[in-house]
Parts: C-alpha cells; structure tokens; sequence
C-alpha cells in the first residue's frame, strides 16, 4: 500500500502507481539487478552485510546521494510518520535526486555508445 501523501504526490506528476506491489528483497532479485539504489546509508550497508556472496554487491549498490555524487553519510529519511511539511521536503529531495540520477544515467549510457 502506497501512503496517501506518496499516492498524491504521484498523482500531481501524473504517474500511474496502479500496478505497484511491494517487493521482498531476496537474493534472487538482487543478483538480477545491474544497480542498487538506497534511502540510507544503514540501507545499503545492510544488504552488503546480508548478500555479501552476491557479485559486485559493493560496486552496484549505492544510496541514491552517493551515487549522485554526494558524501556516502547524507541520506534520506524516511517520511513515513512524519508532518505534511517534512513528508513534503523529503519528496522534493527524492525528486531533485532522481532527476539528477536520471542525468548521470543518460550521461554514463552517451559514453558508452
């Protein structure tokens, strides 16, 4: 179930979360993956600790900052629980990010071809 703010949220961008299930992390779908995008830092930390036989877990798992380029330490909250002006900043800083993330992508995929 997706929070009421985070459901709203993505009803003003115009973003169909009709179809989201949660998933558990397992190690099958981790080993599937080519990036690992966290929150925290304790996050990434924790599947590293938990998967440590899966290949290249340290070089693919990144919290969404560090992988933007930012210090590792800075993550990001949690707003689950949290007043509408804090749930708010936090989602802006998700948004800000992951348009950064999106640019490093296409940045990375342009040297590549």
């Amino acid at each position: 179930m997706i929070q009421p703010q985070s459901r709203d949220y993505l009803k003003s961008k115009g973003i169909d979360h009709s179809d989201f299930h949660p998933k558990t992390i397992n190690r099958s779908l981790l080993e599937k993956q080519d990036l690992i995008i966290t929150m925290e830092h304790s996050h990434a930390q924790e599947l590293r600790n938990n998967y440590p036989g899966i290949v290249d877990i340290d070089k693919k798992t990144f919290t969404l900052r560090k992988f933007n380029g930012e210090a590792e330490e800075i993550g990001i909250i949690d707003p689950y629980y949290t007043s509408t002006s804090t749930y708010k900043k936090v989602l802006k800083i998700i948004d800000d990010n992951i348009e950064k993330m999106i640019n490093n992508i296409t940045q990375i995929n342009q040297l590549k071809s």
